[in-house]
């Protein structure tokens, strides 16, 4: 019996140490449904993104549900990332300095120079000045 109870406090710290190294792994991926390399493609991104939207707001377009990369399930990100707030990315044809294009959409892109960033094609008003690396 005394066996037994000694057994006891065992199997409840391997159960909390499971339950924190899970947390763990839980928090360090934080991709919203979305993939490590999209989330990746992501943190990529953010220094482009930023950059373009010195010059204005920026229009996020790509794919449609149910596919994850839907591009409002991006905008909320990129607004923190960038210390941007959610008006300063448009889904409409309202004016826009950029327009991100999320890789995998065949949305047409108006005739403005291009960068590609991990996310996908970033394109800028020819009065923005140029995405440097």
């Amino acid at each position: 019996m005394a066996k037994h109870k000694a057994d006891i406090p065992i199997l409840g710290a391997a159960g909390a140490i499971a339950a924190i190294v899970t947390a763990t792994i839980i928090m360090a991926y934080p991709h919203n449904g979305r993939s490590a390399r999209q989330a990746a493609a992501v943190t990529g991104s953010i220094s482009a993104i930023d950059q373009a939207m010195r010059c204005g707001p920026l229009r996020v377009i790509g794919l449609r549900p149910p596919n994850q990369n839907h591009p409002v399930a991006y905008i909320s990100e990129l607004a923190a990332r960038t210390d941007h707030s959610i008006r300063d990315f448009v889904r409409s044809d309202d004016y826009y300095a950029a327009v991100l294009l999320i890789h995998g959409s065949s949305s047409p892109l108006p005739p403005w120079p291009r960068t590609l960033i991990p996310l996908g094609t970033l394109a800028l008003r020819p009065r923005c000045p140029p995405i440097t690396r």
